[in-house]
């Protein structure tokens, strides 16, 4: 890609395009129903009220395509927009791959590089529908691994292999907060661990994990990476984000009247939807994800780069006088003592009185 702007226009029109296509697409091969599809459309809607859906439902995956995919894609172009040089073929790992939204950013915006790129998503549904994505994209050889981010990084899956570009979008635990720096870093060593030499990372995730993506990149400045951050709305301008999808928009129309006529659709889903069926579906001018881009430093790593704590002060030297040795202080008399001591008081007195008499 060369070092100038992309036309960011025609970029988004392409997505929109080839992601309508793949919504339609997975519809009909996989015989989804307008129930089914409000059915994940509910699903979907638990994401806004911070809740998880649940992925294994059936009919989730053709929602997402509708509704997420270019929004995604988008994002992910613009992650891409931040490398420089590929070579003629990249080895991609694509962590959280979901419907593929990854690997259409990278054929749209790098449509003379090939991509060799292991898909790893655990949910079955969000695979199957995700197929339907990269099937008009004709320089992505994609390999499906049914896997965990655990997984991965554990080296429990794709064991052995290295890779020179990091995909990982919304994969960052919130829980990921209440760890250690310790733990937070080792976490940053097992991700740095499968890039090559020179490898890139990329990293995207939405406003709301503006701290874990900050935590992350002191992180990877530790284990030898260097960083740099964009985001959405720097990039596109925000009247691109408010433009509508035409694509999308038009499969929506189609269907909406049907699926929410089913009777299945959520209250949130509902909510959700009504702005899409009166204004299209579109990019949403408060959709600008996050991105971190880092780049794997050529050659063995720094020592320095290494894991240290933290120091909260600078050690101070302090230099101790050498310890004398006690010496007792006697406080109380044995009992010979007192009677000695008293004694010779009496003698004294006694002298004292024979002097005063004899003067007398």
């Amino acid at each position: 890609m060369s070092t100038e702007s992309p036309d960011w226009t025609a970029v988004i029109r392409r997505i929109d395009t080839l992601s309508a296509a793949a919504t339609l697409r997975d519809q009909e091969s996989r015989r989804i129903s307008m129930e089914e599809v409000a059915i994940g459309f509910s699903e979907l809607a638990k994401l806004r009220h911070g809740s998880e859906p649940d992925y294994a439902t059936c009919g989730l995956g053709t929602a997402y395509l509708l509704y997420y995919l270019a929004k995604r894609a988008v994002n992910a172009a613009i992650a891409c927009s931040t490398l420089r040089d590929l070579p003629a073929s990249v080895r991609v790992l694509d962590l959280g791959s979901g419907t593929n939204a990854a690997a259409l950013a990278l054929s749209v915006m790098f449509p003379w590089t090939h991509f060799v790129i292991a898909a790893v998503e655990p949910s079955e549904e969000m695979a199957a529908a995700g197929d339907a994505a990269v099937v008009d994209l004709p320089n992505v050889a994609l390999r499906k691994v049914r896997a965990t981010l655990e997984e991965v990084l554990d080296q429990d899956a794709l064991a052995g292999e290295s890779f020179d570009l990091v995909i990982m979008s919304a994969m960052l635990p919130y829980e990921w907060s209440k760890n250690s720096l310790a733990e937070r870093v080792e976490f940053g060593e097992r991700l740095w661990n499968r890039t090559s030499a020179g490898g890139r990372m990329l990293v995207i995730e939405p406003a709301a994990k503006a701290w874990e993506l900050n935590e992350f990149e002191k992180c990877m400045v530790r284990v030898g990476m260097r960083e740099v951050r964009v985001t959405g709305a720097d990039v596109l301008g925000l009247d691109l984000f408010d433009r509508p999808l035409p694509c999308c928009t038009a499969v929506f129309e189609e269907w909406y009247p049907e699926f929410s006529a089913s009777g299945v659709l959520s209250e949130w889903a509902e909510e959700t939807l009504r702005g899409a069926d009166v204004f299209g579906l579109g990019l949403g001018g408060r959709y600008p994800d996050l991105v971190l881009s880092c780049s794997r430093t050529i050659g063995p790593r720094p020592r320095e780069s290494a894991y240290r704590p933290l120091q909260i002060a600078p050690a101070v030297p302090v230099v101790l006088a050498p310890i004398q040795p006690r010496v007792r202080v006697k406080t109380s008399l044995s009992m010979r003592e007192r009677l000695l001591w008293g004694v010779g008081a009496m003698a004294v007195v006694a002298a004292i009185a024979v002097g005063v008499f004899a003067l007398v």
